[in-house]
């Protein structure tokens, strides 16, 4: 959880410096796969009901 959440934003700060399309197509996609592995992470957490209830709620809305 910790790893994916935390290379999203390294790999779209690495998107500002893109000059090409296809070199933006590529490295956003990659923050975009961080970002849903994160988002899967939370999902698990919520289903095994680990920690308390309102911080799942508020991290997955």
């Amino acid at each position: 959880m910790i790893r994916s959440s935390g290379c999203a934003p390294f790999n779209y700060d690495e998107v500002q410096g893109t000059i090409t399309d296809k070199d933006f197509v590529c490295k956003i996609s990659l923050s975009v796969e961080e970002l849903k592995e994160s988002k899967n992470s939370l999902k698990i957490i919520d289903y095994i009901k680990a920690g308390n209830n309102q911080e799942r709620r508020d991290l997955l809305s």
